[in-house]
């Protein structure tokens, strides 16, 4: 009988005794057995005669002669045997008989499409049979792996995968045939003489004798993309786990400099990594099986993404030089970068990035403390609770606290949490590097805003500034410039108001009793924030988001001052009739450099004047009924509103006066006249230009306090 074997190129045909010892017959014989198998096939005068040597299976190692045909040669033999088995037909040769005719069916049917293959830097194009749908694709899979041993018995391909071997069958028919079909055809010939564009190279290549692209690497590897990004649609394996690029930071392995970033595809579901780029490269995937065209892929998908992401990461350009990226070393700058700006982008984009568990910035860069004291040492500070004597405001022996009290400062050096001593910050900047180790820890340090805050210790070591100045200077307030300030710490009287910042230590409130409602939680805290800083005299910005109830919070606020208020003034009367006999000091005079309580006229809360969009004012005002009915409200708006003395009037008489924005400019000459109690700002990103003319007027006009309330971010 005819044994076929398959050496990767060639179909080798050689006969052994079936009956007896399965000895292998002589070259002579060879041409009876084929004219049995496929009666109407003539041997190809050119067939090569070798000798083989095989490790024939229950044989051990056999030497054979045998024809070697050409893929196309190989092919016109094949589909001429017949169907009916003789005692020439062995399951080998059945087998490759069977492969050559789904080759002729997917020629029948043009199911073919041209690719292009890289094999140790030599780009390679090739035409491959289109073997479509999951369940032929399976059917192929089992087919290869029920091949006869002996299909495998050359030394060489006994390591092959059974489907990488019958792959390279299929391909190698596939690509010979669409050759020797537009060998002779002058149109096609044409493609061989046109400008060397390498698209052409590749179709020339595709079409002619040889099958080797000659070009430059680059264009080489963007052709090698852009076709298979092209292939995707006819090659698609059908549904798999989606994935996105993930990149890995690491630290510097040893005494080197370089960070590196290792590539993955990672789940876009749970992040959970999939394969690395090192492992998908070492990977081999077929065309012709669901499993390996997920390989060729998810290869493809690595290339694409990385291209995709050197506009936010720059430095992806050098691993796209390489032909299989699965990695790149970064400088420390280029670190840094990578940490502080380009991995944001990247993450907003879709990438999935994996940074050091340190590269926090509140972890490990470098900031400056703000240290603040009272000028004179020897002042305390009393906190009353609410509704205590001084509107439950903060005071010290000097007076009540407002931003505009002086203090001493001082400024230290911290990474993180941890400070550094002159010495030692000076060390780090000689480093001139933005990544450096300090103390067994990596360090962030961005090198000119740390020489502007070198610059800044040295020129202002200490000084005096108000306590405005240094909350807005330790929280970010006080414009860019370079020098990163990471927090606020204080002394004395300022360390006992400072303490109360976190929110865990500060003054609980309970529900104003004239609130007709409950507040959740929440709100109850959303209350007891903006009281605590109304208390500091800070403005707040409440920033719940559409629908958590601002308005409610708003409106509980204004009615716990006034219950505060109504507090302290019946305390007021008392010690009023308890001093009848002092009436100096019982008018708000000073003793012993201590101001006495004010008289019970000083203790009506003002009005508030709020702005809304003119589509909520019905909303507030019926807020406002429902939840404090108590509260006297003026709306200010349309033809017949107030003007002049009569608004200011109006106004002193009303507890809230709403407004909306498109009036703040119109009517600012009367909104001047009044000395608000606070402004409010409902749908505050309305007025977030600040060049507006609402928002000009808005900050012109006197108040004590501001709110802004927003659900939407500035």
């Amino acid at each position: 009988m005819l044994i076929g074997v398959w050496d990767t190129t060639h179909l080798l045909l050689f006969g052994i005794h079936a009956h007896d010892d399965l000895r292998p017959v002589e070259v002579a014989r060879l041409p009876e057995l084929l004219s049995k198998a496929a009666p109407d096939a003539v041997p190809p005068a050119t067939a090569e005669i070798v000798d083989l040597q095989l490790h024939m299976p229950g044989l051990g190692e056999v030497t054979a002669p045998a024809w070697r045909f050409t893929a196309a040669e190989a092919y016109d033999l094949l589909t001429a045997v017949t169907v009916e088995r003789t005692e020439a037909h062995s399951d080998s040769l059945i087998a490759w008989v069977t492969l050559a005719r789904l080759v002729q069916g997917c020629m029948a049917a043009q199911q073919i499409y041209p690719t292009l293959r890289e094999v140790d830097g030599v780009y390679v194009a090739q035409w491959h049979p289109l073997v479509g749908g999951r369940e032929e694709m399976s059917r192929l899979d089992r087919f290869a792996h029920a091949l006869p041993a002996v299909c495998r018995a050359l030394p060489h391909t006994a390591a092959i995968e059974p489907l990488r071997l019958v792959e390279s069958f299929l391909t190698r028919l596939t690509d010979a045939l669409v050759r020797r079909a537009v060998a002779s055809d002058e149109f096609f010939a044409r493609v061989h003489n046109r400008p060397a564009a390498i698209d052409v190279r590749w179709l020339s290549a595709l079409l002619g004798a040889s099958d080797r692209i000659e070009a430059d690497p680059r264009e080489l590897q963007q052709l090698y993309g852009d076709v298979h990004l092209w292939l995707m649609p006819i090659t698609d394996a059908g549904q798999q786990i989606e994935t996105k690029l993930g990149l890995h930071l690491r630290e510097p392995a040893g005494d080197s400099t370089l960070w590196p970033v290792d590539f993955r595809l990672v789940s876009t579901e749970d992040a959970t990594t999939i394969v690395t780029a090192a492992d998908l490269w070492r990977q081999k995937g077929s065309p012709l099986t669901a499993t390996g065209r997920m390989i060729l892929e998810r290869q493809e998908k690595v290339i694409t993404e990385l291209r995709r992401g050197v506009g936010h990461f720059p430095s992806l350009e050098r691993a796209l030089a390489t032909p299989y990226p699965a990695g790149i070393e970064l400088t420390p700058t280029e670190a840094f970068a990578f940490m502080r700006s380009w991995s944001h982008g990247m993450v907003e984009d879709g990438f999935d990035v994996e940074l050091p568990d340190w590269a926090a910035p509140q972890d490990s860069e470098l900031s400056l403390q703000l240290e603040i004291a009272p000028e004179d040492d020897d002042e305390t500070l009393d906190m009353p609770r609410n509704g205590a004597a001084g509107g439950g405001q903060p005071m010290t022996a000097g007076g009540r606290i407002g931003l505009d009290a002086l203090v001493r400062f001082d400024w230290r050096i911290a990474i993180g949490q941890q400070e550094v001593t002159i010495a030692e910050f000076e060390q780090l900047l000689a480093q001139q590097s933005p990544l450096v180790r300090f103390k067994d820890k990596w360090v962030q340090i961005d090198l000119d805003a740390a020489k502007k805050a070198q610059e800044t210790i040295a020129r202002n070591k200490t000084g005096r500034l108000t306590l405005g100045e240094a909350f807005r200077a330790a929280y970010g307030l006080a414009g860019d410039n370079g020098v990163p300030v990471g927090g606020l710490s204080g002394a004395d009287w300022i360390g006992q108001l400072l303490s109360q910042v976190p929110d865990p230590n500060m003054q609980q409130l309970a529900q104003p009793e004239s609130f007709l409602g409950e507040l959740r939680p929440y709100q109850l805290r959303g209350l007891q924030w903006m009281a605590y800083l109304d208390r500091l005299g800070l403005g707040a910005c409440l920033a719940d988001d559409m629908g958590l109830g601002k308005t409610i919070q708003f409106i509980a606020l204004l009615l716990q001052e006034r219950e505060a208020a109504a507090a302290a003034t019946e305390r007021l009367n008392g010690h009023v009739h308890a001093d009848a006999d002092h009436p100096a000091e019982a008018n708000g005079s000073i003793t012993n450099g201590v101001p006495a309580p004010a008289t019970a006229s000083e203790k009506r809360v003002g009005p508030t004047l709020l702005f809304a969009p003119a589509s909520v004012l019905g909303n507030w005002t019926r807020e406002l009924q429902k939840f404090a009915p108590n509260l006297k409200v003026l709306s200010h708006h349309g033809p017949a509103r107030a003007h002049g003395e009569a608004f200011v009037a109006a106004a002193m008489a009303h507890d809230v006066v709403l407004t909306g924005y498109t009036l703040a400019h119109r009517d600012a000459v009367d909104f001047k006249q009044v000395r608000w109690h606070r402004i409010a700002l409902d749908e505050a990103q309305k007025v977030k230009n600040s060049a507006s003319a609402a928002s000009v007027a808005i900050r012109s006009f006197p108040a004590r306090r501001c709110v802004a309330l927003t659900g939407t971010p500035i």
